[in-house]
């Protein structure tokens, strides 16, 4: 498919994506990643086929929105593992979409902010291994997908809110080499624009 244009750096002027900042952006509906990174990557959900849309790039046939397949999951997990400090501080949050009595209550106690705008979260920080896949929901439970991670100092970040049918990442070309090498993931290369419509500059 032809390489995807995608409004971003919304939060360009604040390096630091701490968890208000960037539940903000969340909240606001505006662009794919918070800011501009070196490189960005789209990886579509299980079943997902390309659209030729920019505006939507993957979709699935099914009426529910698919998420990443355990064995995409596994392989994003063990590149970004292999790439980056596991001790690394993080920022994560959680769909908060099914109302599953006692959950919201636990999860505050848990130390998790609650978010809520067209739709809810949970969000917290933690290190990285502590944030991905099989740790999240060893802890918290299948009720609640990860829809966010990111580097808290802003390096990189995966953008996987669970009304769409792919995944938008930005991150080093390390990381964008790595996905786009591994064929089981159906990784694509896409472009960052600002708002204007304008291809933005690597950072």
């Amino acid at each position: 498919m032809d390489e995807v244009k995608s409004d971003t750096g919304w939060l360009h002027s604040n390096p630091r994506l701490g968890i208000d900042e960037f539940m903000g952006w969340v909240l606001s509906d505006r662009g794919s990643l918070p800011r501009r990174f070196s490189r960005m990557v789209l990886v579509p959900h299980e079943g997902a086929e390309a659209t030729g849309d920019p505006d939507m790039p993957f979709r699935a046939p099914n009426a529910n929105n698919a998420g990443l397949s355990e064995s995409q999951q596994r392989l994003l997990q063990d590149i970004l593992l292999e790439s980056l400090d596991t001790e690394s501080p993080c920022g994560y949050a959680l769909y908060a979409g099914y109302n599953v009595p006692g959950v919201r209550k636990h999860l505050k106690e848990a130390g998790l902010g609650y978010f809520r705008g067209r739709l809810a979260y949970f969000a917290g920080e933690s290190k990285l291994v502590n944030c991905l896949f099989e740790s999240v929901e060893e802890t918290y439970g299948c009720f609640h997908q990860l829809s966010y991670l990111w580097d808290l100092e802003g390096k990189w970040c995966f953008s996987m809110p669970p009304d769409l049918d792919f995944t938008t990442v930005g991150c080093s070309s390390e990381i964008a080499d790595r996905m786009l090498a591994t064929p089981d993931l159906r990784a694509t290369e896409g472009i960052q624009v600002t708002t204007g419509g304008q291809e933005a500059d690597s950072i």
